[in-house]
Formats: C-alpha cells, structure tokens, sequence
C-alpha cells in the first residue's frame, strides 16, 4: 500500500517576495483533495512547486514526498523521468498546453514513447485505450484527429488521457472544468472520480467552484495570498467554517443580488422571429460540397425593455452564433430580427445608430482588447457610432464617466490593459460597451472565467448599471447559478433549436424537458444543509478593485 502524497512546509519565493509560505497537507492514495481560493492565492503556483515547473528565479522551500520519493531532492533529469510516469497534470487551457500541429494520438502516445514504457506500436495501441477510457473513440482514425477539430470537452478529455497514460501515483488537476458547460463538467468530474477510485492514485484538485469540490473532494484546503488558512473534510469545512476569507469565499458562492421588479406596461425592445442560421458544408481538395449545416433553426423569442433573458445549452449548441446575428455580425437564412422596431439586416450593413443601441460583452475580456492601446483609447473605440461623437474634453469626460460607473479611476484611463486583473478588465469591457449608453447588451459569458468573490461583484454591478442605464441583458451563461440571480426569463438552446422557456425559477425548480432536466441535475450544488451554519448572503462592494 502506497502512502499518497505528504508536503510540508512548501514554500516558493521570487526576490524577495514570498508567494507562497509554509503550505503543508497530505493526500492519502484513492483520494482526492481539494485546493480552493482567488486567482493570485498561489494555488497554481504550489502546484508547479510540486512538479519542479517553476518559473526561471523562483526557489522553492519544504519538502514534498510521494509515496517513499523525495521530490525536492532530485535533479531536473531524476524530475523529468517522474513527470509524466508517476505525476500527471492536467492544465485549465488545453488548447493551449496541447500542440496544435501535432494530432491527439501522438501526444497521448508521446508520454510512453518518452519514458520508454512503450514500443511505437504498443504506444499508440494504449493511446488508443486511454482515449476510449476518457469517453473518446479509440479507432485509429480517431487518434489521427488534432486539438482544433475537437470541442473544449473533447479537448480536456485528450489532456486527461495523457496524463493518466502511464497510471501515475499523484494526478495534478488544475482548473480543468472551469470554462465548460454543465454536463460536460459533471462528465470530467466523474470521469475523475472514476480514475482515482479504480487506480489508487492521490489528486490535487485546483478550482475556485465549491460546488464542484462539494461533489467529489474528501478534503478541502483554503488559500490565502500564499496561505492556507483553514482545511478540514469537506463537509465538516462546509458545515464550520470559521476563518474570515473562507466565510468570504462562501458568501460570494451562494450571493443574491437585490431583485429588481420591472414595470408592468414595458415595451418589447428586441424581437427574433423564425430565425435560421447556416453555414456552407464543407469542401474537399476534389470532394464536392458537403451538406449544409444548420446552426440556429426556427429560434423565436422577444426582450422587453429592462428585461434580463438568460439563454443557456451546452457547448456547440448555437448561443453564440444567435448572438453575432442579432449583433448582425453573421448572416441569416430565414426570419426577421427587430431592434427598436426598426429592421437588422444582418450579415448585411447596420446602420450605425441600430449598431449603437446593442453592445457585447465577451467572456475573455484580454483576447477582446488590443493589448497597444490605452484603456481610454479602447473605451472610446464605440463612440464614432454615435451620429456626432464627442471630441476633445467631451470626449475625456464620456470616458471617466464610463469608468466611474464600474467603479474604477479616472487615471486608469492611462494604463494599458496588462495592468488590471481579470476583474478590473471585464469592468472595463462593461464600460466600454456602455460608453454610447446602448438598449441591449448582450453578454456572452461574461462572469464564468472569474473567481467567487469578483463575480459576485461584477453581477451585482451588471444589476445596478441596468437599473441607472434601464439596460436589457441577453444573458449567455453556461452557470445555471448565475442565471437564476440576474435573469428573470430564460431560454434552454438545443442543436440550434430553442425546446424550452419560460421564468427563470419555473424552468430550473420545474423543469419540463429532459433536456432541461439533464441540464439542472449536472449542475453542481452545494448541499443546502452544509451550509446552515454558514452566515447570511453578502452584498458585494462595487466599487472594489476586483
């Protein structure tokens, strides 16, 4: 019987900074322990401390030992014959820890080629095995396929596979379900659960979701600007928290934002009728063109003024190409889109002022800015939509005033977009899309790369700003948590087709389709008795820095 994982002590300084100090636990093998806090806590860091992946000037202190091996005492030669043989990691972003240019089947065959484990052949006949054991088809032709053509689920399931390829002791999940839709999340989590129960192996599971540690972790340990600062079982932690950050934490998981009750005689703002989207099929070097294919079909709904509408489905579903379309971004095949009674034609032009009423909001808010620019120049970029656009001090003035509003500085409008934290730039992509003061935004899973705390904040800011501005949200969202506080209808998308909508509260507590019902049982919850001891909701400061 192995003895899992033991770290005490870690510690990881850069100069003279500690960024992370003292951290001590263990991981019994068939276990899995949680490792929870905000971005910047450190969590990743411990994690690249225990591989030997620090970055270049880092020093790490402590000890960390697996099973009888003392990882802290081995070279980087010994390091590499142990990543990958007995540690796995499994990154947040596989497509960016996957190589593009190689296919799925070289890099989960790479790991045994490496350490020798494998002949070229028997490589590629295991490949094959752990694809099949991670849900994906274990056919040649399958492993001949490479990361782009894969959805984010299929994705994360190829990094899995690799990490799991040679049964290692120890498997390091670092965020690894943190931007996919419910069900493919309940899947992964399960899949790991599975791994670890059926091999023995010890995980240190990363992740600022509670909900996800509530379901699968045996431990949890709180961190803390380095720190951890409280750990215990996991139902006991949930049950009894006492420190102050962890109560925090807890509170921004289960925060309400104040409700809003909308006027009675409101006039619808958007209205979708019989809307059908498609794309060409693809064409061969010498094939012909292949069927078309139909992306949103027969979708019809409306928005009225100062309405929040949720619009939720699983990856690959269609939300997004609904949303370039009504943007008039992408081209039509059928049906009629109507922005303040007037026509979109979209995929066609859009007259600047229909352009100005409707902004979007994206979930990765750095991929969204031009990195050369200063804020004040990318807040500014909507205002020549509007029919005389400010200029000179006006100008000035329209910009801080979109700042203060999402309560950041006015001199942040000198910075560079690096500079700001994830919160800080989604806050700047809020003010950017509320510069010209729209009728619609459409926000495009705008809080589901952010931690607890930052996304209480920014939904309690998207709640304020639309009763100051009378804004309509067309709210996407894979969260069906978030959904249920700021939305007070919501629409349930299927293979482009629209099978279920209604109130919000009505179709998540009562849901009446089966896709709906798979949607609202793979959705990750806290047990509502484990958190009876655990203090009332927080209101959120909008003006924090987040």
């Amino acid at each position: 019987m192995t003895s899992g994982l033991q770290v005490t002590d870690l510690g990881v300084q850069i100069g003279d900074q500690t960024l992370v100090d003292k951290v001590s636990f263990t991981i019994a093998p068939g276990r899995i322990c949680g490792l929870a806090g905000e971005s910047g806590s450190g969590k990743s860091l411990t994690a690249l401390g225990i591989m030997g992946l620090l970055p270049d000037g880092a020093r790490r202190t402590g000890t960390a030992i697996l099973d009888d091996l003392s990882l802290f005492a081995l070279d980087e030669k010994e390091m590499c014959a142990v990543r990958g043989q007995r540690i796995g990691m499994i990154f947040q972003e596989p497509m960016t820890a996957l190589n593009p240019v190689r296919t799925i089947g070289d890099q989960v065959a790479e790991t045994l080629l490496v350490h020798s484990a494998a002949s070229r052949d028997e490589a590629y006949d295991i490949a094959a095995e752990k694809l099949n054991r991670v849900g994906l088809p274990a056919s040649r032709a399958g492993l001949q396929r490479y990361p782009h053509e894969l959805s984010g689920g299929q994705r994360q399931r190829v990094m899995i596979a690799q990490a799991i390829a040679l049964r290692p002791d120890l498997l390091i999940a670092d965020e690894p379900t943190t931007a996919l839709d419910v069900t493919t999340q309940a899947s992964i989590l399960e899949l790991l659960g599975e791994l670890v129960s059926e091999d023995g192996m010890s995980m240190l599971l990363i992740t600022h979701d509670l909900a996800v540690l509530a379901g699968v972790s045996t431990n949890i340990n709180i961190m803390q600007n380095g720190v951890i600062v409280e750990s215990g079982a996991t139902e006991a932690l949930f049950r009894h928290h006492r420190h102050a950050y962890t109560k925090k934490l807890f509170a921004a998981s289960r925060h309400i934002p104040r409700q809003i009750a909308l006027p009675s005689d409101t006039e619808r703002l958007l209205d979708v009728s019989n809307l059908s989207v498609g794309y060409a099929g693809k064409r061969g070097l010498f094939a012909r063109q292949g069927p078309d294919l139909t992306a949103v079909n027969d979708v019809s709904f409306s928005i009225a003024r100062g309405e929040s509408l949720g619009l939720v489905g699983e990856s690959g579903c269609g939300k997004s190409t609904l949303a370039r379309t009504i943007l008039g971004l992408q081209a039509l095949r059928g049906g009629q889109i109507s922005l303040l009674g007037k026509n979109v034609g979209s995929g066609q032009h859009v007259p600047a002022s229909l352009r100005a009423a409707m902004q979007v909001v994206f979930q990765d808010p750095y991929g969204s800015f031009n990195p050369r620019h200063r804020v004040g120049r990318l807040i500014a970029e909507p205002l020549h939509l509007l029919a005389n656009p400010p200029q000179g001090a006006d100008r000035e003035k329209d910009i801080e005033r979109a700042l203060d509003e999402v309560g950041l500085a006015a001199s942040d409008k000198h910075k560079f977009i690096h500079e700001f934290s994830g919160g800080q730039r989604q806050r700047i992509a809020i003010a950017r899309a509320l510069v010209i003061k729209p009728a619609l935004v459409i926000l495009d899973e705008a809080v589901s790369a952010l931690d607890v705390s930052i996304r209480a904040q920014i939904i309690d800011l998207l709640v304020e700003l639309r009763v100051s501005h009378g804004l309509s949200y067309l709210f996407i969202s894979h969260d069906l948590t978030v959904v249920r506080s700021v939305t007070e209808r919501v629409m349930v998308m299927r293979a482009g087709q629209i099978v279920e909508q209604g109130d919000t509260a009505d179709i998540l507590d009562n849901p009446a389709h089966s896709y709906t019902k798979q949607l609202v049982a793979a959705s990750p919850q806290i047990p509502a008795d484990w958190l009876a001891a655990g203090g009332q909701h927080a209101k959120s400061n909008i003006k924090g820095g987040a």
